[in-house]
Parts: C-alpha cells; structure tokens; sequence
C-alpha cells in the first residue's frame, strides 16, 4: 500500500483511510474538486476528499454539497450533480436563510458528509457520521419528502 514515490501527505491518507474506514474517493467528486483547483492526494478516501473540498467551496456551493450528501445518504446512492434541479430549487430556498446558513456552519465538516448517524465496522467499533437533528439536516429531508417520491416512498 506504501511506496517510495509517495510523499507524507499520500501517505497519511493512507494512513487515515483504513483508521476512519474510509472508502475511496468518488470519480465525481474527484472531478469536481479537479476543476475547482483543489488538491488531494491520489490516495485520499471518500471522507477525506469531501473534507478538502468543504474547505475550499463557497458558501452556495456547501449549501448544494450538503443536499446532494444527505440525499445521496437516503437513497444510498452516490452521486454527485450538482445540477441536480431539486438540488438548485433547494438552495434558491435556502441560500439567504440565515437559521439554516448557521445550523450548517455550526454543525458540519466535509468528512461528517459521507453518512449521517452512526455505522457499524466490521471490528465492532462504531463511526460517527454528520448529525440528523440539526435544522440543516431536518430542512433538506423534510424538502425532499414534499418534493421527491422516491424519498418520500423510502421515508414513510
């Protein structure tokens, strides 16, 4: 898994990755960090990656991040458009709701994004996903069960 062409940043990810049962990164969200000049690490897992590009987003862009991260997680999906139109209807609701702004600031990184609860690991231990009792979180699932059916079917 290490190599001698790694640098100590590749080989921390690594490092991290297996410590935080981490998965790895997905192509969407490579390429968005990629077109958005953010630098990771080739070896960098899912959570690692959402963290870096958490860090280096606008405000709008987390707003859209974070809804696509808890759909994503209600539908156990994976997947990243960011021209998503429930995604876009969203943010036009929220971008300027100063209650919602701060719950999400207040609440979250990029690396609580990969699920939200808890999770079971294979060794027995348990993982620590972003919170599901914020107003962030309580604000984009009760959106999606009035504006989506096929969540509103899962969420019954």
């Amino acid at each position: 898994m290490i190599s001698p062409d790694m640098n100590r940043y590749d080989v921390s990810n690594c490092i991290s990755k297996v410590l935080n049962y981490d998965v790895d990164a997905d192509e969407t969200l490579k390429i968005f960090a990629y077109n958005r000049n953010i630098y990771f690490s080739p070896y960098a897992g899912q959570q690692q990656l959402m963290e870096k590009i958490w860090e280096n987003i606008l405000l709008h862009e987390k707003i859209l991040f974070f809804f696509l991260a808890v759909y994503n997680f209600l539908l156990d999906k994976d997947e990243w458009d960011f021209d998503f139109s429930l995604a876009k209807k969203f943010l036009k609701l929220h971008v300027f709701d100063e209650t919602f702004r701060k719950s999400l600031e207040k609440n979250y990184h990029g690396n609580d994004l990969s699920f939200f609860g808890t999770k079971d690991n294979e060794d027995g231990t348990v993982s620590f996903g972003g919170s599901t009792r914020t107003k962030a979180y309580i604000s984009v699932v009760k959106f999606l069960k009035e504006n989506s059916a096929r969540v509103r079917h899962l969420l019954k």
